[in-house]
């Protein structure tokens, strides 16, 4: 509501999917990402609540709430991260390596080596050589890979 109107009666939270996924499922999912990139526990933490505050109608209606069981489910079991960290463009080598294990969960993330203002997990990647990778879940990092074939290997 705008700063000039009048309080709501009832401000609803809704945790069920209709047409668009839930907005609080959505936002759950963005604060888990952010808290694990920022290595911040109070964007988990809200996450959690938000998940908490949604157990009954999952329980009771699951099917009903599929934006929030990926939000739980990314909860339990952090998404793989790759982070690359080196040239703006990787190259095609290193594309073909993550075009070739498909993982809908996994996010990859291209880092310019000269980049700036970064959060905490991002800054301990650091780059090595021209580019190189680094696995993550949550909020702990693999040590470098330098060599495609290598991530192609640590990836499954």
């Amino acid at each position: 509501t705008a700063n000039d109107q009048t309080a709501p009666l009832h401000r609803s939270k809704t945790f069920t999917d209709e047409s668009l996924p839930a907005g609080n499922a959505v936002a759950a999912r963005a604060l888990l990402t952010l808290g694990h990139l920022a290595a911040e526990p109070r964007y988990l933490a809200a996450a959690e609540r938000t998940i908490r505050a949604a157990v009954p109608g999952m329980l009771h209606s699951p099917d009903a709430h599929a934006a929030m069981l990926l939000a739980l489910t990314d909860a339990l079991a952090p998404p793989a991260m790759v982070i690359l960290r080196g040239t703006p463009d990787p190259p095609v080598a290193w594309q073909r390596v993550l075009a070739e294990k498909f993982d809908p969960r996994r996010v990859t993330l291209a880092i310019p080596a000269d980049a700036t203002g970064l959060t905490r997990l991002l800054a301990d990647c650091a780059p090595q050589g021209d580019i190189c990778a680094y696995m993550c879940r949550g909020t702990a990092c693999s040590l470098p890979v330098t060599d495609p074939a290598r991530l192609a290997e640590a990836m499954g």
